[in-house]
């Protein structure tokens, strides 16, 4: 038995004895006698708050300890009538708490007090600038909160939990005090913290609750828990680094709010906190960014494409249609909505831009800044690996002389050691390091090299894949006439090997020294058998071409062959090796691409 039951217990049977032993001491008399008044509270700390005034209002004086267990009882000698108790110390934490109760001649009374001590929360406030808005903006920027915004953000609460409230897989939160919502783990507060920062509020109250009475430290620890949980990368588009990036900071001060409390209920505290936020842009901004958002991609029609190739379409876009803009005064340079809606930015809207654009169509991205340098870019994932990238500074350049795309750590050091600085602040922790693993080498990229003739776009390539054949390139008063590996041109550029680093292949052109009369359909046996030319031209309205038609032609190494030839002879060329054929390529190949494939020739699409 409990030290306090064995005292009520002892104090009741020592009562009831005399009252049995001596009744005359119990019985009417026309002397009012006091009674004994004991005010059972558990929180033994209350005690000297406690105070118990008669109908008149004057206040009575406990009594002197009398043996029981002083720490648990408040003790009063009161006559019979009404009386009042309430709680109140100089920290004021009990005043909310009082009653009424009525004294008469009975041989004891025990009033049972279960406390709950509410704390009125007085110092708490800080402010919060995110550490890559350091320098770019101060905390007198973020506006305090102000009585009407604490006003219109409760009820917007209160309307929440009201919906909310049947629906447990949406809502696990404990409810008190006015329908306000009080979230009891840290987790549960942030996904409710980054619904309303990604509806871009001005002002959003969130209620938790605690096991521990939070102080100054405590308290900022953990509203900052929530907070960075709230702007984590989860793979959603508009939130995590595009929230992060478009908030410059909050500001948290629980003393503009005269009726916030903590109180203690079931062991746990619970708090309501306001927080000022500090945006770039707003909600009717975002609302406006979606559809145009849609609209760019749509126009990529990437149906069918890669990771890759989304990538190189998000990116050729952003270079070519956002111009760097840091003379805007203003934050809203900083976002994607500058970016994409005005087309001007600076390094945050080029990167916010790409993280949303990419992960909306499925690719995984982070922004990445160095705050060293104040700058801001991106990484991306291919094939399990992210590769750095920066449309900041490739901007403004064709797609050929691109920089920054998909380049791995060790030249990303190299060409960023008067830019970048490093691959990123957010590699310093072992966690993202972990998390995600830079790649060291670049994604290849296979150049076109075409010699005076039509550029051809490089093509990056996943480590291990093939490039694809590009359109032909031309070139007046030339005939192309094959890629090739070697600027000598030795060998032909082989489109099915797989790449693995960066390549330079080359375009060969050459000018025909023999073309065919127009009239000519048919090139009958041994037409040209010994002809000193390199290069034949066949007529378009050819047909067949007879038996050694072209033997012994020693000097030949290039012929083109209409798709109008259906018929070849096997002995066309004799014993000619090392000849490459041009002619059009299609689904279903020509007589020409049959016959080189035939033959052991290299077979050339034709662009003249």
């Amino acid at each position: 038995m409990s030290s306090k039951l064995r005292s009520t217990f002892a104090v009741i049977i020592c009562f009831i004895l005399c009252a049995v032993l001596c009744p005359a001491a119990f019985a009417e008399s026309s002397d009012v006698r006091p009674v004994t008044v004991l005010f059972d509270c558990i929180d033994e700390n209350a005690l000297s708050g406690l105070h118990v005034m008669d109908e008149a209002g004057n206040e009575c004086a406990p009594t002197a300890e009398d043996g029981t267990d002083a720490g648990l009882y408040g003790h009063y000698l009161l006559t019979p009538g009404e009386y009042l108790y309430r709680f109140h110390d100089e920290d004021g934490r009990y005043e909310d708490f009082d009653g009424a109760f009525t004294v008469d001649e009975a041989i004891r009374l025990i009033i049972p007090i279960d406390l709950t001590p509410v704390i009125r929360f007085e110092s708490f406030s800080f402010t919060y600038i995110d550490p890559f808005y350091e320098d770019i903006i101060a905390a007198a920027d973020i506006p305090e909160v102000t009585p009407e915004q604490i006003s219109a953000a409760e009820q917007a609460l209160r309307e929440l939990a009201s919906v909310q409230t049947n629906n447990p897989r949406r809502l696990r939160a404990r409810q008190y005090w006015n329908n306000n919502i009080y979230y009891d783990n840290d987790e549960e507060a942030a996904l409710f913290l980054r619904s309303q920062i990604g509806a871009f509020q001005d002002t959003v109250m969130l209620g938790i609750c605690s096991d521990v009475k939070l102080t100054n430290s405590s308290g900022s620890q953990k509203i900052m828990n929530i907070w960075y949980t709230a702007i984590a990368h989860t793979g959603t588009p508009t939130e995590g680094d595009y929230l992060r990036y478009e908030y410059g900071g909050f500001n948290v001060d629980i003393k503009s709010m005269d009726d916030t409390y903590i109180g203690n209920e079931d062991g746990l505290y619970y708090y309501m906190i306001p927080f000022s936020l500090y945006h770039y842009t707003n909600a009717d901004q975002e609302a406006e960014l979606t559809p145009i958002v849609n609209s760019i991609l749509a126009s990529f029609d990437l149906e069918g494409k890669n990771d890759l190739q989304k990538v190189i379409a998000i990116y050729d876009y952003l270079c070519s249609n956002v111009t760097y803009d840091n003379v805007s005064s203003g934050n809203l340079k900083r976002t994607a909505y500058a970016a994409l809606v005005n087309h001007t930015a600076v390094c945050q809207g080029y990167s916010a831009a790409f993280y949303r654009l990419c992960l909306t169509v499925g690719v995984d991205t982070r922004m990445i800044t160095c705050s060293a340098i104040s700058h801001a870019w991106n990484i991306v994932q291919l094939n399990g690996l992210y590769y750095e990238l920066d449309a900041t500074w490739d901007a403004g350049y064709s797609f050929a002389k691109y920089r920054y795309l998909l380049k791995g750590s060790a030249e990303w050091l190299t060409i960023g050691s008067t830019k970048h600085g490093s691959i990123g602040d957010q590699y310093n922790k072992s966690d993202f390091a972990s998390a995600y693993p830079l790649s060291v080498d670049n994604v290849p990229i296979v150049t076109f090299s075409s010699d005076g003739g039509s550029a051809v776009l490089p093509q990056y390539i996943l480590s291990g894949d093939a490039a694809a054949l590009p359109v032909s390139p031309t070139k007046a008063g030339y005939w192309f006439t094959g890629w090739y590996a070697d600027s000598s041109f030795s060998t032909l550029f082989n489109f099915s090997t797989a790449v693995t680093a960066d390549t330079t292949i080359y375009a060969r052109w050459a000018v025909p020294d023999f073309v065919l009369p127009s009239a000519l359909a048919q090139i009958g046996e041994e037409a040209f058998s010994g002809g000193a030319f390199s290069f034949a031209v066949l007529p378009e309205n050819a047909v067949t071409i007879g038996p050694m038609a072209f033997a012994d032609c020693d000097e030949l190494v290039f012929i083109y062959i209409p798709d109008s030839v259906t018929a070849i002879d096997s002995t066309a060329f004799g014993d000619l090796k090392d000849i490459t054929v041009l002619g059009t390529s299609s689904a279903a190949p020509s007589a020409a691409e049959t016959f080189a494939s035939t033959h052991g020739y290299a077979f050339v699409p034709v662009s003249k």
